[in-house]
């Protein structure tokens, strides 16, 4: 499991941001109920313009199955006295695909915008990039059994830096703040 992320969304205080191709992962669903459930608000955009087209009768199915679990599993959690929220997002169709994959913690205030300064973030502010999407190799929401438990990431080799420079962080916060607000045409 990517330990990265896990300890990200584990040790998070109030908002996660996260924008990323594919996201299914049975371990980072439940990080983000238990963050929802701790007042944490997350908000997440995942692409929705375009399939690699996996072995499925139909991907566009794939794509909305994902998003509706993720849905299912988090928003719920919102639901509870002290809860945080939980929104997501298609990513803009300005773009043909949205390949970015980031995780930024802590670096919007209590009402969800983004801080006037580098400065101004918190000492637990960062940003978690990857290489890689936040699904397990071959995990199927169709048929969770296709994934051995406890459902690692070991389908490829990837990476993930954290980032702790506020400057750098505040970067990639304003880029995700611009693409969650987008406004289709």
């Amino acid at each position: 499991m990517c330990t990265a992320v896990l300890d990200a969304i584990g040790n998070v205080k109030t908002s996660v941001d996260i924008v990323v191709y594919e996201m299914n992962a049975p371990g980072i669903n439940d990080a983000l109920v238990d963050a929802v459930k701790r007042g944490v608000d997350v908000r997440v955009i995942l692409n929705g313009q375009w399939w690699s087209g996996r072995p499925q009768p139909d991907p566009t199915y794939y794509k909305l199955q994902f998003a509706y679990d993720l849905s299912n599993e988090v928003a719920p959690a919102a639901s509870g006295a002290g809860a945080g929220t939980f929104s997501a997002h298609w990513a803009s169709n300005n773009f043909n695909i949205t390949h970015q994959k980031t995780v930024v913690i802590d670096a919007v205030d209590a009402d969800g915008k983004q801080f006037a300064s580098a400065a101004d973030l918190p000492d637990t502010a960062s940003t978690v990039i990857l290489t890689g999407n936040l699904d397990a190799y071959k995990y199927d929401p169709s048929d969770p059994s296709t994934c051995p438990q406890p459902c690692n990431f070991y389908g490829a080799r990837d990476f993930y830096l954290t980032v702790t420079d506020p400057n750098l962080v505040l970067e990639v916060e304003k880029v995700f703040s611009s693409d969650f607000t987008y406004t289709p045409r």
